[in-house]
């Protein structure tokens, strides 16, 4: 990258731990902005969204520009850090993972995408060191030892279902649910009390 060079780990974390931060406030700032208002008016209904004067046409071009744009970038850096590009490399599983995150975290929130992320990146780990941990003497341990990808491809499939059944807006809908009745409780426990009376 220019006069910079990464050639350790421990560089690239860095590095990328401040874009991730410069992409998810940009992110952030832009969703509060007249652009980031008009594309949620189009996503959540594109003919009243047309009624009151937004651009229909000019919303979806500017979503999928910026989309765009931020993926390019994040293919551009993996390509530096790899070194070269296959088709192989962006399989079914990928996807899956992907719609995971979205799913888990939570549609159309940048912290849901960040919090989807960081569970569906420490899924794998925490799969198989629940599998490790079993009694090794039991048969079905070393059938799920062998079949760890198919296990973790299980699991992924349970929790998005689990979630769109339960909880549509994910985690960060759980995490405000969870924020506001911890604001409220003593007053809600106190009406309830009052009420039972």
């Amino acid at each position: 990258l220019g006069p910079f060079s990464f050639k350790t780990d421990h560089d690239w974390y860095y590095l990328l731990a401040i874009l991730g931060l410069v992409a998810i406030l940009f992110s952030n700032n832009l969703v509060h902005s007249r652009t980031g208002r008009a594309w949620m008016a189009v996503r959540d209904r594109d003919i009243a969204a047309s009624i009151v004067g937004v651009n229909v046409t000019r919303a979806k071009l500017s979503a999928f520009m910026v989309s765009s744009f931020m993926a390019g970038c994040a293919g551009a850096l993996l390509a530096y850090y790899q070194g070269n590009i296959s088709v192989s490399g962006f399989n079914l599983n990928l996807a899956i993972s992907y719609v995971a995150m979205i799913i888990i975290g939570g549609l159309g929130t940048t912290s849901g995408a960040v919090i989807g992320a960081v569970i569906i990146s420490a899924l794998p780990y925490w799969i198989t060191d629940l599998v490790n941990a079993l009694p090794q003497h039991l048969s079905i341990v070393e059938s799920l030892q062998n079949s760890i990808y198919a296990v973790q491809s299980g699991v992924y499939g349970l929790i998005i279902i689990l979630f769109l059944i339960f909880e549509s807006r994910g985690v960060v809908a759980v995490w405000l649910r969870l924020k506001a009745w911890l604001l409220l409780w003593p007053y809600q426990r106190r009406g309830i009390m009052e009420t039972e009376e």
